[in-house]
């Protein structure tokens, strides 16, 4: 009897490799080039410089999203982020920004216009006298990120149309403010925010002349978030005290 043939094979099909893992291999190398297509896949053996570097070389044209993988960045100097339009994605958690020696200088330095960080976890345990970021461009946006163990978390000064947005200060070493707007920032967004760090001065404090921020739904659990009557902020659906001066 001759043997009949298989024919339902594919055309491809190779002995002794399983069509199954064939098919995920072929899945993930398409998911790679999409992603590589969109942005930059960044991995803690990459220095800021190495990927601000890189960002310069690939979106030229525009904008650019990293992509940051699981891990930690250590970081024994500040960086200030001057390239505008790039956006930092961390994976919530598990994508973490440690500083390793007392400078006396922001961790990060937000100074391109339309910059964001997202999903990133700071741990700041070595700074005593600046705040963990520094945003002093405009449109740009901190969101949905973690500062566990800073000595303040966040200053924004100057610029204009920045987002600080669903962000939690577990603890902070400042006494005076987890978060800071001042040196006449205007027309942002302050939402949603938590602050669980104890007897603060303000938990979220505007300077003077800060103009017509929008700021909703912050949960200040042991403190207030302070601002001038007279600079026209827009201020509602926070649950702790609010004090207009």
């Amino acid at each position: 009897m001759k043997p009949r043939p298989n024919r339902g094979a594919a055309a491809n099909a190779r002995p002794g490799l399983d069509p199954r893992l064939r098919n995920i291999t072929a899945s993930l190398d398409r998911l790679t080039k999409r992603v590589a297509d969109r942005g930059l896949v960044a991995t803690p053996d990459m220095s800021m410089k190495d990927i601000i570097t890189h960002c310069g070389t690939k979106a030229a044209a525009g904008e650019l999203n990293v992509f940051l993988s699981e891990g930690t960045w250590s970081f024994y100097e500040g960086f200030t982020l001057a390239r505008g339009q790039v956006y930092f994605w961390g994976v919530p958690g598990a994508t973490v920004f440690e500083r390793h020696i007392d400078n006396s200088e922001p961790l990060l330095t937000v100074s391109g216009r339309e910059v964001g960080l997202f999903g990133i976890r700071f741990d700041d345990a070595e700074e005593d006298t600046e705040a963990t970021i520094k945003v002093t461009g405009s449109r740009c946006e901190i969101k949905d990120c973690v500062f566990d163990d800073c000595y303040r978390a966040i200053d924004v000064s100057g610029g204009n149309a920045q987002r600080i947005d669903g962000n939690r200060v577990i603890a902070c070493r400042d006494t005076s403010y987890a978060i800071k707007v001042m040196n006449a920032s205007t027309d942002g967004i302050m939402s949603n925010n938590t602050i669980e760090q104890a007897s603060l001065t303000a938990d979220i404090f505007f300077e003077d002349a800060t103009l017509r921020w929008a700021v909703v739904g912050n949960q200040t659990l042991n403190g207030t978030i302070s601002h001038r009557g007279a600079d026209a902020h827009s201020v509602a659906g926070n649950p702790g005290t609010v004090t207009s001066r």
